[in-house]
């Protein structure tokens, strides 16, 4: 696959589906991914931090501070596998993650953000890219972003809607996958002529240079915040589907 070639093709796909949903909705208002004050603790916070997080009322701006704050910890820290768990286990409420010597967990970890150079990733990466995103995410805001199963699922819609797609982003496992339960995206896709997904050793790097192309022609401050637009629009995008997506049987 050569990557920057399949990163202009869907760039030049998506961009329009992008800049509506951008200027359809506020960034600030619809975002709503709860921050709960317990997941936060002495250990990895200050009590000043904690007063400054819990103060901030807004979710959005709420975790775009977390972003900052954390990123900031993990590059000035000798230590950061705390870190790593907090970002996959309380932030990300992953609870079914499960343990990993601290040893093995680092040098995985390492490993990734290798790969990453490479441009392609192992099955224990790509198997496992919704906990590995966003602890890279964290840790290098401007360069990898989330990708989840939310994440993709919107994508996809966004392809369907442009009808002029070849291929789809693979929908990793997750909670939000029974969110939309009724409205099954691998089964919509199913139904479509000669449909196919991309090869999940590329597709999160393939995807990090997308949010990057596109972030550059969308009147945003931050990489992330298109992330973050994807995340928060899925509601919407359940309500669209209701409404668009019909099954006709032919006799």
């Amino acid at each position: 696959m050569n990557i920057n070639e399949k990163v202009d093709q869907l760039y030049n796909q998506l961009l329009p589906q992008f800049q509506y949903y951008i200027n359809e909705y506020s960034l600030e208002s619809i975002y709503n991914f709860e921050v709960k004050s317990e997941i936060f603790n002495s250990d990895l916070f200050s009590k000043n931090e904690i007063l400054a997080i819990n103060k901030i009322t807004n979710l959005f701006e709420k975790n775009d501070y977390l972003k900052i704050l954390i990123s900031q910890k993990i590059l000035d820290s000798e230590y950061k596998l705390n870190y790593y768990d907090w970002i996959v286990k309380k932030w990300g409420k992953i609870k079914n993650k499960k343990s990993v010597e601290p040893i093995k967990y680092k040098k995985l970890i390492e490993e990734f953000y290798n790969q990453l150079k490479n441009d392609k990733l192992r099955s224990i990466y790509y198997n496992g890219i919704s906990s590995y995103s966003k602890i890279a995410s964290f840790e290098y805001l401007e360069k990898y972003f989330i990708y989840d199963s939310r994440v993709a699922y919107v994508l996809n819609w966004m392809l369907i809607k442009t009808n002029e797609f070849e291929s789809f982003f693979p929908i990793p496992d997750g909670r939000n996958t029974d969110l939309a339960k009724y409205y099954n995206m691998n089964t919509i896709i199913s139904l479509l002529n000669n449909s196919k997904y991309l090869d999940k050793k590329y597709t999160y790097v393939l995807y990090c240079k997308l949010i990057i192309k596109i972030y550059k022609q969308l009147n945003l401050s931050k990489p992330y915040y298109v992330e973050m637009l994807l995340w928060a629009i899925f509601d919407e995008i359940i309500e669209e589907i209701k409404c668009n997506v019909k099954i006709v049987i032919k006799k």
